[in-house]
């Protein structure tokens, strides 16, 4: 499956956003681009977890898109959009089958979640529900 160059459905209900070599240029000066992708299980049988960031402006968002597979072409399972900080870096992995995003420090010691030691500042944790779309559960920050 070519994840860089394709069309994908936006959770908010805008225009399908249509990627080509993992980024999109909007009309409004909007940047789409391909975070992630990570391989995950849904229901035991393979799955491909897709994580777009779009920043509008001063706004950064995570698309969080989960496809499972029919007759080896991509169905969207599970959708979702989440705040991303602007400036902040983020590690998205799979632990015991929960997708989880770790958000690091920006590193000037200004943001209410930087850690001194670099550290993972907070962790979400995404499960995809029967309705389509995504819980999301913040941990302790500092986890």
């Amino acid at each position: 499956m070519d994840w860089l160059n394709r069309s994908y459905p936006d959770p908010d209900g805008g225009p399908d956003l249509r990627l080509r070599n993992g980024r999109l240029h909007g009309p409004g000066g909007d940047r789409v681009t391909l975070d992630q992708l990570l391989s995950v299980r849904q229901g035991g049988r393979p799955a491909q977890l897709v994580v777009l960031e779009r920043e509008a402006g001063p706004v950064r968002e995570h698309l969080v898109e989960l496809y499972t597979f029919r007759a080896e072409e991509p169905v969207l399972t599970a959708a979702h959009t989440a705040e991303a900080r602007p400036g902040a870096d983020y590690r998205w992995r799979i632990v015991n089958g929960a997708v989880l995003r770790e958000q690091r420090p920006t590193g000037d010691g200004r943001g209410p979640d930087d850690r001194a030691d670099g550290a993972a500042s907070r962790t979400t944790g995404f499960v995809p529900l029967v309705d389509g779309t995504f819980a999301e559960r913040r941990a302790v920050p500092g986890s």
